[in-house]
């Protein structure tokens, strides 16, 4: 991979900044651009331009991107504007350690997602088409997204299948553009479709996992 860029787009909340709070002596930013810190990859993140105090924090640490506006789509264009292969990492993971980075630059695919051995729930299939499963052994808080693959990613083909699988967890519920356990989420779910689908199914051309047995997926939230 070419490029590390830490997702940390959430504008803050009244009397919460959660990039900025402490976890074990250090800021949870910090501990995650301390994991993301390498000699071959250059270093970004994605952060609002009204979140003042953590641009203060880390305008001397890493690139900066600013996205359009406060929609996550906008977070990965933003993340996915910079040429190469990249892995985004979520920016406020609490566990993160440089191995667990360390892991995407030595995987075989050229776009993974992240696989554990403690799901985060149960995989969830849905009642109107059961073998539809949200596997919960998956998650994003780490994908690598290839230069070639950055088209597919972002184009609207994989917003419509987005908003499609979206629909079917969450029949009641409208998406929420904003909020990233909606768009994020099942940007990624569309993507790794095939993955994310099939318990059985761990890769898929080009596509694959990383594993993890450590939780590494615990964030601030």
């Amino acid at each position: 991979m070419k490029n590390i860029v830490i997702l940390a787009a959430g504008p803050p909340k009244k009397n919460r900044n959660r990039h900025l709070e402490i976890k074990s002596g250090k800021t949870v930013i910090d501990i995650v651009i301390d994991a993301c810190k390498s000699e071959t990859e250059n270093l970004y993140a994605v952060v609002d331009k009204e979140n003042i105090d953590l641009i203060n924090h880390i305008k001397n640490k890493v690139s900066i991107i600013h996205p359009r506006d406060q929609k996550i789509y906008s977070t990965f264009e933003a993340a996915l504007s910079i040429v190469g292969d990249t892995l985004m990492v979520a920016g406020d993971l609490v566990n993160v350690k440089s191995e667990d980075i360390k892991r995407f630059s030595e995987t075989k695919y050229k776009s993974a997602t992240s696989l554990y051995k403690y799901p985060w729930a149960y995989s969830n299939p849905t009642s109107a088409h059961p073998n539809l499963i949200r596997r919960s052994d998956l998650g994003d808080c780490m994908s690598l997204i290839a230069q070639e693959h950055k088209k597919e990613f972002l184009s609207n083909d994989n917003q419509v299948v987005c908003r499609w699988l979206y629909k079917q967890f969450n029949p009641n519920k409208p998406i929420d553009e904003y909020w990233y356990n909606d768009i994020g989420t099942y940007t990624s779910f569309a993507f790794f479709k095939e993955i994310y689908s099939n318990p059985d199914c761990n890769s898929f051309g080009e596509k694959g996992t990383v594993y993890f047995e450590n939780v590494v997926y615990a964030d601030n939230d």
